[in-house]
């Protein structure tokens, strides 16, 4: 329907439009989130830069979706996040979870990504393996830190949704 929020909102902006805004807003839970950030991707091709806003992304996602994502970014195979089962101790053997590339072509124009305390869930680890795998910088507040995924629970009487890390 026409009052749908988009998945994401892409444009060229600056003086010369040679700059590329990318906001993407609680949508990494859709797989179909994928083909809208390629298009967008493709629309953006050639511009010297991008901001990619990742703030408000707190409804978890899925870490194929993030994966996918990142891999855009990423011209070789690459390390982009620790995941370890809850109770591993700090210090102890983790393997880190690898990005392929994926696509036509790799975004290799400079990126900062917008962060804020809103940034949760997959939002945070997309985040992070950018900043670690394609060499992206981080820009903005402090992001959660949660340190897992994200649940709901919809309480029955008052619909009011509650999320935590689970």
């Amino acid at each position: 329907p026409a009052s749908e929020t988009p998945p994401l909102l892409a444009r060229r902006i600056g003086e010369d439009r040679g700059l590329g805004y990318l906001r993407l807003k609680n949508t990494l839970g859709n797989a179909g989130i994928v083909a809208h950030f390629d298009a967008a991707l493709q629309h953006l091709k050639g511009t010297h830069g991008l901001i990619l806003d990742l703030r408000e992304t707190q409804s978890g996602g899925s870490p194929a979706v993030a994966r996918a994502l990142l891999g855009r970014f990423v011209t070789a195979d690459a390390a982009w996040i620790l995941r370890a089962p809850r109770g591993t101790k700090r210090g102890a053997d983790v393997a880190a979870e690898r990005v392929s590339p994926r696509g036509p072509f790799a975004y290799a124009a400079r990126t900062l990504v917008l962060v804020d305390r809103w940034t949760a869930g997959e939002g945070e680890s997309l985040a992070v393996g950018l900043e670690a795998a394609a060499g992206a910088t981080l820009v903005g507040t402090g992001m959660a830190g949660l340190r897992g995924d994200v649940r709901e629970l919809r309480l029955p009487e008052s619909g009011i949704v509650l999320r935590y890390p689970g």
